[in-house]
């Protein structure tokens, strides 16, 4: 992903940040506020089951988050019909 690219019916700003596999689930919460902390941005949701979290970010905090350890992938929030 780069801060360019933009996926079709793409929220701008609002981001889905799915935690790496070696992530336990009784950390999820803790890893996304550390997460946060690092590399900014606001979070609407946490998705414990995904494991994962919904964040309003920058084009270039999402790139920070995808670059992170902890993080398996970042997609832009899609709306749907």
């Amino acid at each position: 992903m780069s801060a360019d690219e933009h996926a079709p019916n793409a929220v701008t700003g609002e981001f889905l940040v799915c935690l790496a596999d070696e992530v336990p689930w009784r950390d999820v919460r803790h890893t996304v506020d550390t997460l946060v902390a690092t590399h900014g941005g606001t979070v609407m949701t946490i998705l414990e089951t995904l494991p994962g979290f919904g964040v309003r970010a920058t084009g270039e905090q999402a790139l920070a988050y995808a670059a992170d350890p902890a993080v398996g992938a970042v997609e832009e929030s899609r709306r749907t019909r």
